[in-house]
């Protein structure tokens, strides 16, 4: 017997390749890992959608400018002063005295 050849020519897929809808990202979304420019959470390259802020604002973790608690920097709320005496002054009867 001759020999058999293939009935069929070699064939490529029918479509072109394609990982999603939109120029090569993830989800179907320019380029944005979720929603918007590569950030986590679609707010422009913060983790909780509000600029620079572990919580709600400006690279503080309880939503208010820079401080532990509530003001400014401090442990207790109260700018500058500690009611447990641990950084130079403390609060007395609501009176700050330096140590």
């Amino acid at each position: 017997m001759g020999g058999d050849t293939v009935d069929m020519a070699n064939g490529t897929a029918d479509m072109a390749s394609g990982t999603d809808d939109t120029s090569g990202d993830a989800d179907g979304v320019d380029n944005g890992t979720e929603d918007t420019g590569g950030d986590a959470d679609g707010m422009g390259s913060d983790a909780d959608g509000l600029a620079s802020g572990t919580d709600n604002m400006g690279g503080d973790v309880d939503g208010m400018d820079s401080g532990t608690d509530n003001i400014g920097g401090d442990a207790d709320g109260f700018g500058g002063c500690f009611a447990d005496g641990m950084a130079g002054s403390e609060w007395v009867d609501m009176v700050c005295i330096a140590l």
